[in-house]
């Protein structure tokens, strides 16, 4: 069974062959903090867990290039009027207040809130660590027990740890962040939600599937009710109760929820946005393990098609969809052209 594809906007899931989301973004404070350690802590993506999440304004950014920019030169502070074209490659810590068009690999990274970043960020969770710990601890001392800064740090500090595999140390930390939204801001809110999938992909890491299902269905009503049922929100919270379905074979509950999904997406980001690329592929694969080869490839084509517009023609994305495509076609006997998408693949991934 090949494994599914996503990216988007605050949690989505599915078990990626490129990324996956679908647990709680890492959070800066909103709180105008003297300490950068409090403002501005991690707002991105750990490649271990393969996360990609949106900049700090909450919107998503196309990339325009993808050429790797490393220099152990650059400043520490990318500042509000400076734009990095590429990869950003640094050996220590950066401040971003400007605009990264790609992503950042670094020790740790702190994006202002007027900070644009296309691309995931991607960090080393032992070298990151002492950070959220210490923002725990400043938050409780500052904030008190019950705060919901509080909780955005705890649930820090729990994606962390579960990034090292260490899922018993994450655990009450998501729950007790979940405990601190629920009373402070109402058990109907969306940041309950956000909690609920937060601790929904621990338990689907750990294979806990039963344990995972009944709060991702929690997450999609309170998100329904509150922000509506055509919300971006809507869309992850989808993926990933169709990702959690497709792991266990339950392709028919899988398939409403994917195309209810894509039905939003086209609806709220337009027929030729990138993050319907993961949509996409999605039913794709869902189709093509039915072997509804024809609608698969399709969906399939469309998601190249976005792909190869959006990001161009050697981004990592698109070795992801051409190896997908591949797929489908030597399953369906055209293994000569297979082997031309995986020679694609294969050269961009070099």
């Amino acid at each position: 069974m090949s494994p599914l594809d996503s990216s988007v906007v605050r949690q989505r899931l599915l078990p990626a062959t490129d990324e996956r989301l679908h647990g709680e973004k890492l959070s800066v404070s909103s709180t105008e903090d003297s300490s950068p350690l409090k403002r501005g802590f991690l707002y991105g993506a750990l490649a271990s867990l393969g996360r990609k999440f949106i900049n700090a304004a909450g919107l998503p950014f196309a990339i325009i290039k993808h050429k790797p920019t490393k220099s152990p030169d650059l400043p520490s502070t990318i500042s509000a009027d400076l734009k990095v074209v590429g990869d950003l490659h640094c050996a220590g810590y950066v401040q971003v207040e400007g605009k990264v068009e790609g992503d950042i690999q670094s020790k740790s990274v702190a994006v202002g809130e007027g900070a644009n970043v296309s691309g995931a960020i991607n960090l080393d969770a032992e070298e990151a660590l002492p950070f959220p710990e210490k923002a725990v601890r400043l938050s409780e001392e500052e904030f008190g027990p019950d705060h919901p800064e509080l909780a955005t740090d705890l649930n820090n500090l729990a994606t962390l740890y579960q990034a090292q595999g260490k899922y018993t140390e994450a655990e009450p930390l998501y729950e007790r962040a979940l405990v601190i939204r629920e009373k402070a801001l109402g058990p109907e809110h969306p940041d309950v939600a956000a909690s609920l999938n937060s601790l929904a992909l621990l338990y689907y890491d750990q294979g806990r599937y039963a344990d995972a299902e009944p709060l991702y269905q929690c997450a999609l009503r309170i998100d329904e009710k509150a922000l509506g049922p055509d919300h971006p929100n809507l869309a992850t919270d989808l993926n990933n109760l169709a990702g959690l379905y497709y792991d266990q074979g339950k392709y028919s509950e899988a398939e409403p929820l994917l195309e209810r999904a894509l039905r939003i997406d086209e609806k709220t980001l337009g027929p030729d946005h990138p993050d319907l690329a993961p949509d996409l592929n999605n039913l794709a694969e869902l189709y093509r393990i039915q072997g509804r080869y024809a609608h698969a490839e399709l969906l399939h084509k469309r998601s190249l098609t976005i792909r190869e517009k959006a990001l161009g023609p050697d981004h990592p994305k698109m070795a992801t969809s051409l190896e997908n495509y591949a797929t489908l076609l030597r399953e369906t006997g055209r293994g000569d052209k297979a082997e031309e998408m995986e020679a694609r693949a294969e050269a961009i991934r070099v």
